[in-house]
């Protein structure tokens, strides 16, 4: 090599194509007899116009190259006819093919200069797993890089290939060839791993209808997508009643507490994380007379409790309670505690935000729940969802009752179909996006994401503050070894492109880190936070 002239890119002139022809002939009919000879001395491939070339250049002559293609069928779907048994549903895949090496180039950088580049671009593309063929005398090589072997050898005599894959879980934690990091930062903001509880990571086709033209909320079309989104989230819900707004969560359980606030009675407010005190705020900024019923955080809630209290002080008449609690992962026992409060003729008040979408969320016996556009049901952020019963909304109010600021008041909303002040198009869109994907297989690969993660942090040393049945699919809050500090390792996984929780004061306070799997996540960027989390814990 001639001074250190090696440049890498994807091949994109005449002169460079005609390039890979060459040393496709010389290394796939001429080394390896794969294919006939011609006069041409140029091998064509079958798959040229659907082949990402990653070529290696030593001043004008290509030493070096290697194809990426992502289009089905693979050419190992012709040799292995049970490929999909090999692979996880849902992965988005890729193959390499056609590496090539000039002779006097394969004991320099080029090898590690091709795969660098093709690593940077699949996880630019968001690929899950790739498969390679391997020639059965360098297997040895391709498993320093990272690949393994699956199913039996293919190919003919003279040209034998081992069928094999790499995930970033399978990748060899000694390998430097190909620096996760430095991949990572080459890559575009929107290739890297979100994991956390809002913001999500979007699925391409709600990303998609973030792009759509923007409309006004006064057309027919924002009316009748309005209405399809409300009675998708009403199914969702089993509720009766829903109103979208313009904002965050906290907006969503302003609107609660004011009507709580109509009702003019006494109430319980149930705590057990940074959630929960937030709604004791809300009372307090409503002014509204409440006891509270406040328990460690990540301690589990006892309906029998809760039933005590209520039976101990019968002015409470309704109950204000966190569905999921953000802070901890805690999954409360809202049906149990739905049903103490149905006995004893108490309302009960949910704030779901961080459940939507990510549990099964029966709330057709509450008087009103909260929840967000964004979160578990992976769209964007912005849309504050408010269920409601209307028989319940309109009980109670009595003469001296304040009227409620126009913005939070539910009547006026449901008086105007859903859309009495502005609305954005292109939130709306996203939303029913997000909603028309199906949720089972969303919940279904939550659940074997969070399998695969689950002991592996065990193994890590990681302790989750709630474990078990008690925890959300879609939160993990890791409780840091003592001398690991939960900022600066959030801030080491941030470089490497890694987007965990750990900057809100409630986690900083008590050095804790969160792996959320609310939006659109994939087993190999958790394989890459495992590997970074081994890095920076030894």
């Amino acid at each position: 090599m001639r001074g250190g002239e090696l440049q890498v890119k994807i091949a994109d002139t005449g002169d460079e194509f005609d390039g890979i022809a060459r040393l496709n002939y010389a290394t796939f009919v001429e080394e390896i007899p794969q294919h006939q000879s011609n006069p041409d001395r140029a091998l064509v491939d079958k798959f040229h116009q659907e082949n990402t070339y990653f070529i290696a250049k030593d001043g004008a002559a290509i030493v070096g190259m290697l194809a990426l293609r992502n289009q089905r069928p693979f050419s190992l779907d012709a040799k292995l006819p049970d490929l999909d048994a090999h692979v996880l549903p849902g992965e988005s895949l890729c193959e390499i093919r056609l590496l090539a090496i000039e002779p006097s180039h394969r004991h320099s950088r080029v090898l590690r200069e091709l795969f660098r580049a093709l690593f940077a671009h699949c996880v630019a593309q968001g690929f899950d797993r790739a498969l390679i063929s391997g020639r059965l005398e360098n297997i040895p090589l391709y498993t320093k890089l990272g690949f393994e072997p699956f199913a039996e050898p293919v190919g003919s005599e003279g040209a034998r290939y081992q069928p094999m894959f790499m995930t970033r879980a399978t990748a060899n934690r000694q390998l430097r060839a190909l620096p996760v990091r430095a991949a990572m930062e080459a890559a575009p903001v929107g290739a890297r791993h979100c994991f956390l509880p809002g913001p999500v990571a979007m699925h391409p086709e709600v990303e998609a209808a973030t792009r759509l033209p923007v409309y006004s909320h006064r057309s027919q079309r924002y009316a009748s997508l309005l209405d399809e989104t409300k009675e998708r989230l009403r199914t969702l819900t089993h509720t009766q009643a829903v109103e979208v707004l313009m904002g965050t969560g906290t907006l969503a359980n302003d609107v609660v507490a004011a009507h709580i606030a109509q009702l003019g009675s006494k109430g319980l407010i149930v705590s057990n994380g940074e959630f929960g005190e937030r709604l004791l705020a809300h009372a307090q900024g409503f002014g509204i007379a409440h006891v509270a019923h406040q328990l460690p955080w990540g301690q589990a809630i006892d309906p029998d409790a809760i039933a005590q209290r209520l039976d101990d002080d019968r002015d409470i008449r309704w109950l204000w309670c966190v569905h999921c609690e953000t802070s901890t992962g805690q999954v409360n026992p809202v049906k149990e505690i739905q049903a103490v409060c149905d006995a004893r003729q108490v309302l009960t008040h949910w704030d779901g935000i961080s459940a939507l979408g990510v549990l099964p969320c029966d709330w057709g016996g509450v008087r009103m729940a909260s929840a967000v556009s964004g979160k578990g049901l992976g769209a964007l952020t912005g849309l504050a969802l408010v269920f409601y019963n209307p028989a319940l909304l309109q009980s109670q109010p009595t003469a001296t009752t304040r009227p409620l600021p126009a913005y939070l008041d539910l009547r006026t909303y449901a008086k105007q179909q859903g859309q009495p002040y502005s609305g954005s198009s292109l939130l709306l869109e996203a939303l029913a996006s997000a909603l028309r994907r199906p949720q089972a297989p969303r919940a279904a690969t939550r659940a074997l994401l969070g399998d695969w993660l689950e002991p592996r942090l065990q193994q890590l040393g990681l302790p989750q503050v709630v474990q078990g049945a008690a925890r959300s699919p879609g939160v993990f809050t890791l409780a840091l070894p003592k001398g690991v500090s939960s900022q600066a390792l959030g801030d080491a996984l941030l470089e490497a492109g890694l987007e965990c929780s750990y900057a809100s004061g409630y986690l900083l306070q008590r050095n804790w880190l969160q792996i959320c799997l609310m939006g659109e996540a994939s087993q190999a960027g958790l394989a890459l936070l495992c590997e970074q989390l081994a890095q920076h814990l030894e």
